[in-house]
């Protein structure tokens, strides 16, 4: 388990299969003159929007692109694998909730491949393969996890090998307070089959406190910093969202790259901490628990981490989300080069988490003031 701890960038390292990777400090500023790229004044499409569907979303999971501009979602509050039709049109159904052949329980993970669907379900540890028009192309078992704890696919290399990532059980040795605990990132065979750890490094922080009926109460910690995980191509990515600096690790676990992003932290100032927890408490009736919400702000960081999001898009470019406070805010984005150059800038409107980019199009979960949350579909416009 690793402690959270506000410390200098660098203090808190990672573990690549029991070696040390050099401190933070010594990732290097990118130096070239990024482009400055813009998004269309509106999207160009949204799905899930009250007006014009029969479908609302509130807690989107999964979320990928087919060849032909298809979008493939999950929420576990709406059953089922939808796919949106490129362009308009009703949603079709790909993968009804249940147990039974090709059903899902939770697809925590959705990927394409030329023309099939892969939809990794952990609940049921299977990995089920799908052609666009919905018919079961192979249901496979996934392997144990072996000393892998909690496993969840992030993505898949060229060469189909699957990347996870896993942590230490959320309660293991826990004590009330702030803790961070420690992410393992691992690659498998295409089938799931052969899982190793390459990787540790500092994973998710939360707040835990044991109430006085004897149970736990755990939550996120508010602008607490986490790591960040995606694959493509030949690397893996992560980003420590406490420091940075953005490293590409090869399969063996080596690193490959390390890059000092243009972001800074910001101070999370009194009424922003204050807004958060008047929100959180208008949806926490019970008294008790309202005293522990409380009690989690106050042990929440002055500073946010410096980065908010990371997506890989297919021809290699990393794009990296800066970390806002509020979530009215717009936040600044920072495209890189699979080699590790900074390629361009652009701003993202308030509200928006970057899922997945397809060629010139960026796809986003929007999350309004009432917590519903639709899929934002934007054109990139790209300058020399």
């Amino acid at each position: 388990m690793i402690r959270a701890r506000r410390v200098a960038a660098g203090v808190l390292g990672w573990c690549i299969v029991g070696t040390a990777v050099a401190p933070t400090t010594d990732a290097q500023p990118a130096t070239t003159q990024p482009a400055t790229w813009t998004l269309s004044a509106r999207p160009v499409r949204v799905i899930g929007e009250a007006a014009t569907s029969s479908e609302w979303y509130s807690r989107i999971v999964s979320v990928a692109v087919g060849g032909s501009g298809e979008i493939i979602l999950w929420d576990p509050t709406v059953p089922g694998v939808r796919v949106h039709p490129a362009g308009s049109g009703a949603p079709r159904l790909l993968a009804r909730s249940g147990a039974g052949p090709g059903e899902i329980r939770a697809a925590t993970w959705i990927g394409v491949s030329h023309d099939t669907i892969l939809i990794v379900d952990v609940t049921l540890r299977r990995l089920t393969r799908r052609s666009l028009d919905g018919r079961v192309v192979s249901t496979s078992a996934l392997p144990p996890g072996g000393d892998l704890r909690n496993p969840r696919p992030v993505g898949r290399l060229a060469d189909g090998r699957m990347v996870w990532r896993g942590t230490d059980p959320a309660f293991e040795g826990a004590r009330d307070g702030v803790r961070r605990d420690t992410v393992s990132i691992a690659i498998s065979a295409a089938d799931g089959a052969g899982l190793r750890t390459i990787a540790r490094a500092p994973g998710a922080t939360s707040f835990t406190a044991r109430t006085a009926s004897g149970g736990v109460y755990l939550g996120p910690l508010p602008f607490g910093p986490t790591t960040h995980v995606e694959a493509a191509g030949t690397l893996v990515w992560t980003i420590d969202s406490d420091t940075p600096v953005l490293r590409a690790l090869t399969a063996s676990g080596q690193v490959a790259r390390s890059v000092r992003v243009p972001f800074e932290r910001v101070p999370v100032t009194a009424a922003t901490r204050a807004a958060a927890v008047r929100r959180e408490l208008e949806a926490t009736p019970n008294a008790a628990v309202r005293a522990l919400v409380q009690r989690k702000y106050d042990a929440a960081p002055t500073e946010s981490p410096y980065v908010a999001g990371l997506v890989v898009a297919p021809n290699g470019d990393v794009w990296l989300t800066a970390f806002v406070p509020r979530p009215d805010q717009p936040a600044r984005v920072a495209v890189f080069t699979e080699s590790g150059a900074l390629k361009a800038t652009l701003t993202l409107p308030p509200r928006l988490r970057i899922v997945a980019l397809m060629n010139d199009t960026l796809v986003a979960v929007h999350r309004d003031e009432d917590d519903v949350e639709t899929v934002h579909v934007y054109a990139v416009q790209r300058t020399p």
